[in-house]
């Protein structure tokens, strides 16, 4: 833990510097948030300040570097989703490139691929050569994991648009995703250790990004059938995967929902008042033609979800249309990616619609008189 009064790096679990006295900040692993050295519970999260700091690691989200992190020598099994992502024919290029302008590619490809992977709660587990290796699920799990990784995936993919048009080169990249279990701990010698993770799932993923082409992903098994209701994917089939005794199921990723699909048809119980309270909101609007905000708040578990699923429904036999964008986490992500989401759904577009899906769409809505001319700058954006 480094002393943000003098800089000193003192050992795992002192509370005051061994340098200058001063009190040394505890970072909660699971939300990130700093708390002062006598506090008990995290002020962000309200876990065990002592049970967080002994879990060995620190979020991915946090300004700590990679060799501040805390290690922990004892492996635990864990249920995780590997991302790789590599350059598409990078041999060739660093091969027609001066060597400067290759570390400017790498490093500009690196910004922008851990860049995605944090902010879908991702970490960064390391770089090898021209790949990146990202790890969802250890130190800190979501309950959605799989999703995750598919999405930063797909950002991945789109971000290379933007990075090709910046440093003059056409990059591609492609994409391995696998789930399973696997043993994460401190990895390495008395020199140096790092934390990692370890297992067939970080090989299997490592050999779907050899397998992928430029400008795919391919995800395992495990991964499709955790998110199967919410991508489209095709069958790639059963595939022999070098080091593995048999087949294995892969398969190619196409695009994923913008938001979670509906829960299939299931009556509601209770929430009687709160129901009421949509009907009359809807009413209103309905009535007097003016917008509403409503705000729906609660405990984790409670069944918020499930009530403006309902909600929707209740809209929808009124003759609203319903429009959804999705925020994976408060406080992580683009906060842009939700109005991108609406927009989309608005002109009725996927994730995945190429470039003349999307001027159609602009051309539509200008020739409905939906948008003035001078707007379609900011709608492109």
């Amino acid at each position: 833990m480094q002393c943000k009064q003098c800089g000193h790096k003192n050992s795992q679990g002192r509370r005051y510097c061994a340098n200058c006295g001063g009190a040394l900040s505890v970072i909660c692993v699971e939300c990130g948030f700093v708390n002062d050295p006598e506090d008990s519970f995290c002020g962000g999260c309200g876990e065990s300040v002592s049970l967080s700091s002994n879990r060995g690691s620190t979020p991915p989200n946090t300004d700590t570097s990679s060799d501040e992190l805390a290690v922990t020598t004892a492996g635990e099994l864990r249920q995780v989703t590997i991302l790789f992502a590599d350059i598409a024919e990078y041999t060739r290029l660093s091969s027609e490139r001066d060597p400067e302008e290759i570390h400017h590619l790498l490093s500009r490809f690196f910004e922008f691929a851990d860049g995605i992977v944090q902010s879908y709660g991702g970490r960064i587990d390391k770089h090898i050569g021209d790949a990146v290796m990202g790890v969802f699920g250890a130190p800190v799990a979501h309950g959605n994991d799989p999703e995750r990784a598919v999405r930063a995936a797909i950002d991945i993919h789109e971000s290379m648009k933007d990075l090709s048009s910046e440093i003059g080169i056409d990059l591609r990249v492609h994409i391995g995703i696998a789930s399973g279990q696997v043993v994460a701990s401190g990895l390495g010698s008395t020199a140096h250790q790092e934390y990692t993770v370890t297992g067939n799932s970080v090989n299997l993923a490592a050999r779907l990004v050899g397998l992928a082409i430029s400008n795919e992903t391919l995800i395992s098994d495990s991964v499709h059938f955790a998110i199967h209701k919410l991508v489209d994917a095709e069958q790639v089939g059963d595939v022999m995967v070098k080091g593995l005794s048999s087949p294995v199921k892969l398969w190619r990723l196409i695009s994923i929902a913008d938001t979670h699909l509906k829960a299939e048809k299931r009556s509601i119980v209770g929430r009687k008042s709160e129901l009421r309270q949509f009907r009359g909101i809807l009413e209103t609007c309905n009535e007097t033609g003016t917008g509403n905000v409503l705000y729906v708040r609660g405990e984790a578990g409670i069944g918020k979800t499930r009530l403006v699923e309902e909600f929707s429904n209740l809209a929808e036999a009124e003759g609203f249309d319903c429009h959804t964008g999705l925020v994976l986490d408060f406080g992580i992500g683009k906060g842009q990616d939700v109005i991108r989401s609406i927009v989309r759904s608005l002109l009725d577009l996927t994730a995945g619609s190429d470039l003349e899906e999307r001027a159609q769409a602009v051309r539509s809505v200008l020739s409905n008189g939906l948008l003035e001319a001078a707007q379609t700058v900011f709608l492109n954006d």
